[in-house]
């Protein structure tokens, strides 16, 4: 019943975090933050759950710190500096009671009580920033890379000196130029084999890394040449929901390879999108301060929610629903009334019954002869017409035709 939404001031403003609570009802937010105590170095720029209860939060700042905040606590529980490479925390997972964090120089750290049990992964080897880090949910111990001139790589924590698997650029263009690379999010299907990539050059490719084969087995264009921004793997195997900088929320299938529909609502830049995994619940938020929420079922958009502040990330619980459940102390007055209200219907009709009882059955009254219907008299050329139809008049005969007398021809005489 709980959706955390970190909310984020763009250039020089307070990032805020706040958590949403929606049903169909009402919407109520709380923030988390001071207000007064938080610069920008404070920025949140990546979130994920800290354990598998989702009552804990882990916090990436543009710091490099990383935070624990418990919500059953109400409270910051942890904050740690991270001490590796350079720029802001861009991925964060947790394994076997862990921290995985990911910077922007390239550096991946599992991060251990003792310093020689930490394992530590230089992710840019080969490129110029890193962009997206994500954990393979059915193998904690798989990561994902990607960024800007540095394709897909998976790694394995066992084996941290190479990638266990390195993706391809596609071929050449029809000019025979080389296609740049700009990996902005990544998704694991749910076969754990098959990974699918956005880039920010309004390209989704899909990956089958147990097939041999390095290129992607499908590379398909999304919109107009929108940079794509964030990815996120709907309830449906083969369909996932793409969000790009102009304001765009695309449901593509991985299957036909093509886009299905674009969802509406979004005026600003989507920073980041999040499905249910069982239920058709996506939602997203973007630049415009909004948070929407959309049926992808239906295609249509249940909730706006706006929220004074430009928005950068979004977490959706597993048990997130907008229907009351029945263990809920709001639900349980509703569902009186309605009983209530059904005991009177059931009186109500008891009633109408025994009245109904009492009644004695009157003959009907005779109906009234019906009256035909006079039809207007014309007048043609001066002239009355009884009985003929408004509609379709008969004219007399105006003009006779006389027939031509013959000429008596007299005898000639003589």
């Amino acid at each position: 019943m709980c959706m955390l939404v970190p909310r984020l001031e763009y250039l020089r403003v307070r990032p805020l975090q706040s958590g949403i609570q929606i049903t169909e009802s009402e919407v109520q937010t709380k923030n988390f933050h001071n207000l007064t105590a938080l610069e920008q170095q404070n920025e949140i720029c990546s979130m994920c759950w800290g354990d598998d209860d989702q009552h804990q939060l882990l916090l990436g700042l543009r710091s490099q710190q990383v935070k624990v905040y418990d919500t059953e606590q109400s409270a910051f529980t942890m904050c740690r500096q991270l001490s590796s490479g350079s720029g802001p925390v861009i991925g964060l997972a947790k394994h076997q009671g862990a921290v995985i964090t990911a910077v922007e120089s390239g550096a991946v750290t599992l991060w251990r009580f003792e310093e020689s049990e930490r394992v530590t992964i230089d992710a840019l080897a080969i490129g110029e920033s890193l962009c997206c880090m994500r954990q393979n949910p059915g193998q904690s111990n798989v990561l994902a890379t990607g960024g800007k001139e540095n394709d897909l790589q998976l790694w394995d924590l066992g084996r941290p000196e190479q990638p266990v698997f390195r993706a391809k650029n596609v071929r050449p263009d029809m000019l025979d130029l080389r296609v740049p690379v700009w990996v902005s999010d990544i998704a694991f299907m749910e076969d754990s084999r098959r990974v699918a990539t956005c880039h920010r050059h309004s390209a989704v490719r899909l990956y089958d890394t147990a097939s041999g084969q390095r290129r992607p087995v499908l590379s398909m264009t999304v919109g107009d040449d929108e940079p794509l921004t964030c990815m996120a793997l709907t309830h449906r195997q083969h369909q996932v929901l793409v969000g790009s900088g102009r304001g765009r929320l695309e449901l593509c299938d991985l299957r036909m390879g093509r886009s299905l529909q674009a969802l509406k609502g979004l005026a600003g830049s989507v920073r980041s999108v999040v499905c249910h995994p069982q239920l058709p619940y996506a939602a997203s938020v973007s630049l415009d301060r909004f948070l929407l929420v959309h049926d992808l079922d239906t295609r249509k958009l249940l909730h706006k929610v706006y929220l004074k502040s430009r928005l950068n990330c979004v977490l959706m619980r597993r048990d997130f629903s907008l229907v009351p459940q029945e263990g809920d102390a709001e639900a349980e007055p509703a569902a009186d009334a309605t009983d209530v209200a059904a005991d009177e219907f059931e009186d109500e009709e008891d009633d109408l019954q025994i009245v109904e009882e009492f009644i004695v059955d009157e003959p009907p009254e005779p109906e009234a002869p019906k009256k035909k219907r006079k039809l207007p008299k014309l007048k043609v050329s001066g002239q009355e017409m009884e009985g003929s139809s408004p509609r379709k008049p008969k004219l007399p005969k105006l003009v006779t035709l006389s027939k031509k007398k013959k000429k008596k021809t007299k005898p000639r005489e003589g």
